[in-house]
């Protein structure tokens, strides 16, 4: 009989569940645990086959039973986080595993099933570190997942020598963040679905270990392996540098009071409707307007212009406002700086420090 305090096994599960996904994979909906006397290590595969999960702790045993075996991951796991018992011990009966904890006795059979090994990260393997903060806030313009187009289901990486720059693209936008600085060292492509389970185990800076196709995070008693996503690579430098003849700056938290005010609106019928922004020619203002079956509003937000900027007429321009809302809430600054153009079928660009938000505009006259 092994026996493993209560605690220590909460966690470990806790963690290996977060690479547990819905999917008809086998493995997917199973948890590996492998224990002896000083040690106990729980393994979970994501759904497709495209990640793992690998989690351990130090334990004191009496008991020299080693274990290793496969059990269904959402009973397993649920049973685990019931027992309020300082010390959890189970032992393997056989093609069955009973657990003991308090007053909860529980017996689940061994799923009989080959483990796959873990993709070995090769000699050449390059490691760069990326804060989860950076990652994250180019979340918002990753597309979901779409066999058809890895890239826009992808996080991609630049790493210099000095320097990361990340960027995401789902079609409709484009989200910068950091800079590539000295010598280029790799390019890579990292899927949403790993990148999800990653932030949710990790924080502050993360380090990357990446070979041709396998790629690798390492935490404080956890492993999480990625096969890196292979996709065409979009040339984005085109777009890097804002261009247009209006710059102005405008308060980020007004923006967005307005355009979750303009999104309360929902289309009753009909095709989606885009928020409409609207510059004036002799007043430095800038309007945030939706009209939808259900009604209409609009917010008038005040706006500095910068130096050599002229509106000589009204200009409307057309966004889809939840893309524009999410590309907000993901910029901390609160004065930020948008650039437009005169030709109201150009994109909307707002940038600062460190980061680049690109918005492509909804054709009103569609709308």
């Amino acid at each position: 009989m092994l026996r493993v305090e209560t605690k220590k096994l909460q966690a470990l599960v806790k963690t290996v569940m977060t690479g547990i996904h819905p999917t008809a994979n086998q493995y997917s909906a199973c948890i590996k645990v492998e224990a002896n006397s000083e040690q106990i290590m729980l393994k979970s595969v994501s759904g497709n086959n495209s990640g793992a999960i690998v989690t351990w702790d130090e334990i004191k045993s009496n008991d020299e039973m080693k274990l290793d075996f496969v059990v269904e991951a959402g009973l397993f796991s649920q049973v685990v986080s019931k027992i309020s018992s300082e010390f959890i011990d189970m032992e393997l009966n056989g093609f069955t595993l009973a657990i003991r904890g308090g007053n909860v006795k529980l017996s689940i059979p061994n799923r009989n099933i080959e483990w796959p090994e873990l993709p070995p990260i090769k000699e050449n393997a390059v490691a760069f570190t990326v804060g989860s903060e950076q990652i994250s806030e180019c979340m918002h313009a990753i597309a979901e997942e779409d066999a058809h187009n890895v890239t826009l289901n992808s996080l991609c990486l630049n790493v210099g020598t000095e320097g990361v720059e990340t960027y995401a693209l789902d079609g409709h936008r484009i989200s910068y963040r950091g800079e590539m600085k000295g010598q280029p060292v790799v390019h890579t492509m990292i899927g949403k679905t790993f990148l999800m389970d990653v932030l949710k185990i990790r924080s502050g800076n993360i380090e990357f270990i990446t070979d041709e196709h396998t790629i690798m995070v390492k935490g404080e008693r956890v492993l999480l392996f990625g096969v890196k996503s292979s996709g065409i690579v979009f040339n984005t430098e085109g777009y890097k540098n804002p261009s247009g003849d209006i710059r102005l700056k405008i308060s980020r938290s007004a923006l967005i009071n307005a355009l979750e005010v303009a999104l309360l609106l929902k289309e009753e019928q009909g095709p989606k409707k885009p928020v409409v922004l609207q510059l004036f020619k002799e007043a430095e203002v800038l309007t945030v307007s939706s009209k939808k079956t259900t009604g209409t509003v609009q917010t008038t937000i005040p706006v500095k212009y910068e130096a050599g900027t002229q509106v000589h007429k009204n200009l409307l321009y057309g966004f889809n406002g939840k893309y524009l809302l999410e590309a907000l809430k993901s910029i901390k600054d609160e004065e930020i700086l948008i650039t437009l153009d005169t030709n109201t079928k150009s994109p909307i660009y707002i940038t600062g420090a460190g980061y680049e938000e690109l918005l492509l505009p909804v054709l009103l006259s569609r709308a």
